[in-house]
């Protein structure tokens, strides 16, 4: 589907944010509030800025390795940065101001079908970028390696997460499941990528779908976690407070299905005890039992799911005694129904 290319223009730096809040200030863009978890999540972390220049260069770097293209035109090489997501679009300008001081070049464009959404292209000049970035930064884009962070560098290297995640990440709704991705493009970057997470005590699986490769993760403490290293602080307490409820509901499920099963195994043992004591009494040999035992399954016939708990209760007795003297009257009953087939069987 070719998108049809609704304003293309350079701005001067000032005007480049100027233009943008223009962009953010109309009525299709659509409020956070309004927005799926991951839209959220994505827009939570565009907010957040970094303030160590090791941490922007790492966030920029993620970034450009998920969504930015070199390119090369008429007008000479160039870098791009492509993005659906107006305040990542915002992002990337912001590092590359701070960073560099580059002019750039932003391209909106509409798509003509479907959601008719909004495309941001952030284009920097190639010689502008070589002049800021050292050859390590460009050999590393090209080659897509993961860079290496010293073990005083935390943050830069949840700066990298997080520029990878705005470029080309996404979580689920949390309310009905938990998985959070990050596509890649090349299977040779995904590779290298998923030994740098499996360094970060996350364990990333790895699939291929669609041409791509995505690294995930599918449980709700390995999403909490990684939503806890880029950021996204607000976000995890949205999980936060969705886990709780989920699990509140599960404890309540279980202890409903405990309780249902424990009624039914009640009720069952229950006939089977009420149908012994009728026999006896039939047969006039619950009367030359022991009171006690005649106490028993009088209160078990007056109360037919009472469990022994309450019957002990009910005759300030233990738990232990009311099973016991059940037990005997069923096997007295199951005794006599014993000889009572026997006698059948020899008459025939």
């Amino acid at each position: 589907m070719k998108p049809n290319k609704i304003s293309s223009y350079s701005l001067p730096r000032a005007g480049f944010f100027s233009a943008l809040e223009n962009l953010n200030s109309r009525k299709d863009v659509v409020e956070i509030s309004e927005l799926n978890f991951s839209q959220r999540v994505r827009n939570e972390l565009a907010r957040v800025k970094p303030t160590h220049p090791s941490c922007k260069w790492a966030e920029l770097f993620g970034l450009i390795q998920t969504i930015g293209t070199l390119n090369i035109s008429t007008r000479g090489p160039s870098l791009e940065i492509k993005t659906e997501n107006a305040a990542v679009a915002r992002k990337a300008v912001t590092l590359f101001k701070e960073l560099g001081q580059m002019d750039s070049e932003l391209i909106v464009e509409k798509e003509t079908k479907l959601k008719k959404r909004n495309l941001y292209r952030i284009r920097v000049s190639a010689e502008d970028f070589s002049r800021i970035f050292p050859e390590s930064i460009h050999s590393n884009i090209l080659d897509k390696d993961v860079p290496t962070f010293a073990e005083d560098q935390e943050c830069c290297r949840r700066s990298y997460l997080r520029g990878l995640f705005l470029g080309s990440g996404s979580v689920q709704n949390p309310e009905k499941t938990y998985h959070l991705e990050i596509r890649i493009a090349e299977k040779r970057f995904a590779e290298r990528l998923k030994e740098f997470l499996d360094g970060t005590d996350l364990k990333f699986g790895v699939v291929e779908r669609r041409n791509e490769f995505v690294l995930y993760i599918k449980d709700s403490d390995s999403v909490a976690t990684f939503l806890t290293m880029v950021g996204a602080h607000s976000s995890l307490l949205h999980l936060e407070n969705i886990r709780i409820i989920k699990d509140m509901k599960n404890n309540i499920n279980r202890m409903v299905n405990c309780e249902d099963a424990n009624i039914e195994k009640t009720i069952t043992a229950s006939v089977k005890q009420v149908q012994a004591i009728d026999l006896l009494e039939e047969r006039g040999m619950l009367k030359t039992l022991p009171k006690s035992f005649q106490e028993v399954a009088r209160v078990r016939k007056e109360n037919f799911d009472a469990s022994y708990t309450k019957i002990a209760e009910i005759l300030e007795i233990s738990k232990s005694a009311v099973s016991y003297r059940l037990k005997k009257i069923e096997d007295m009953a199951e005794k006599i129904a014993k000889d009572r087939r026997k006698d059948q069987e020899d008459e025939e």
